[in-house]
């Protein structure tokens, strides 16, 4: 089996409870693929190269 790496980035406001359902859900979309997640780092705020939809930050996730 092949190992891939999904990261994406959330909106900075969110509180923990709702990115630890934000993971849960994308942990979903991977299982549902066929997939599996081996590991989930959580890189934190940090500060967006250019803003997005008028954010400068984001919480960082890599999968």
């Amino acid at each position: 089996m092949r190992n891939y790496e999904v990261a994406f980035i959330a909106h900075p406001e969110l509180d923990e409870a709702s990115l630890n359902t934000l993971v849960e859900k994308a942990k979903g979309w991977v299982s549902a693929a066929g997939g599996q997640v081996m590991q989930v780092d959580l890189w934190g705020r940090r500060r967006l190269a250019y803003p997005i939809r008028k954010q400068r930050e984001g919480q960082y996730v890599l999968m």
